[in-house]
């Protein structure tokens, strides 16, 4: 079930499996939590669980004003998109 289904964006088990990915910080207290949660739910919209929801858009451009003298690293230094 994605947000581009006949059934929407905020189609309750999306919004429900949304709402349980997301990372929550241990720090806050129920309330905050409960909070945390309505606002995600709120604003499923914006979250994508697949690749296959985000489109690309071809109305915005970035310019990075990078300076001529500019130089930069050539050596790659991979880092593990995980935490072992």
């Amino acid at each position: 079930f994605t947000r581009l289904t006949t059934h929407g964006p905020f189609y309750p088990p999306r919004v429900e499996t949304i709402v349980n990915a997301v990372r929550y910080g241990a720090h806050l207290n129920e309330e905050q939590l409960q909070k945390s949660r309505e606002l995600v739910a709120e604003f499923a919209d914006v979250f994508a669980l697949s690749i296959r929801e985000v489109k690309p858009v071809d109305f915005i451009k970035f310019r990075l004003q990078i300076p001529q003298d500019a130089t930069f690293s050539k050596r790659i230094y991979q880092q593990p998109l995980t935490k072992p």
